[in-house]
């Protein structure tokens, strides 16, 4: 979509260049940055987005399912997994958590799985929490 509209402008700045230049060459001389911002990393961050809303734009929501089959070394159960707040306490209770709410509730979850399973090493990264 950006090389599309980078080619209409670029033509329609040459067509027009009698109409607003002096000099033909200083057409040559304009800069106009277009940037995709689909697949934008900051953007993200700069929202505050809740739990369901970052699921579904991130990876996708549909019909309650999410289809995580294109995860390298995912488990064959794991490939689809049916998000519905009647049967997950995690999704019900965090459904419209922000990010940060999230963080939080997760280092909780995982401060109380370690309790429960009596485990004294430290998880610091995702790999340890699987």
């Amino acid at each position: 979509m950006t090389r599309i509209l980078a080619n209409k402008l670029s033509s329609t700045l040459k067509r027009q260049v009698d109409f607003t230049a002096s000099n033909p060459n200083d057409i040559n001389q304009t800069i106009v940055l277009i940037i995709d911002r689909r697949e934008d990393a900051i953007t993200p961050l700069l929202n505050q987005w809740e739990y369901q809303a970052m699921v579904h734009q991130l990876i996708g929501i549909k019909n309650n399912r999410v289809n995580l089959n294109q995860v390298p070394d995912i488990t064959k159960e794991l490939e689809e997994v049916v998000m519905n707040a009647e049967y997950d306490e995690f999704y019900a209770n965090n459904l419209y958590s922000n990010f940060g709410g999230i963080a939080t509730n997760i280092k909780g979850l995982m401060g109380h799985f370690q309790e429960k399973h009596k485990s004294q090493s430290k998880i610091e990264s995702i790999e340890d929490m699987k």
